[in-house]
């Protein structure tokens, strides 16, 4: 077995938070040391058909979402090389 499957992480440690970005209050945000960002359009055809939404879900959302956080918060951008094409 792995180690993850054998460490007890205490319970006021598990927090996860499952709500789109705009849904989070800046002082519930603040309150965790990570961030992970899931958000995002992938797909040449999402990008050519709706290019303003792409726009604001694969970029205004996490760069307004990292301006909110404090410097001590770790901020960690999931992607596929798609969102590039």
């Amino acid at each position: 077995t792995g180690f993850d499957r054998e460490q007890k992480i205490p319970e006021r440690e598990q927090i996860i938070v499952h709500k789109a970005a705009k849904d989070i209050a800046t002082p519930e945000l603040q309150s965790f040391d990570a961030v992970v960002f899931l958000g995002g359009f992938t797909g040449r055809k999402a990008c050519e058909a709706e290019p303003d939404r792409v726009w604001e879900e694969n970029v205004e959302t996490p760069v307004n979402l990292a301006k909110r956080m404090t410097k001590k918060q770790l901020l960690v951008f999931a992607s596929t090389s798609a969102v590039t094409e």
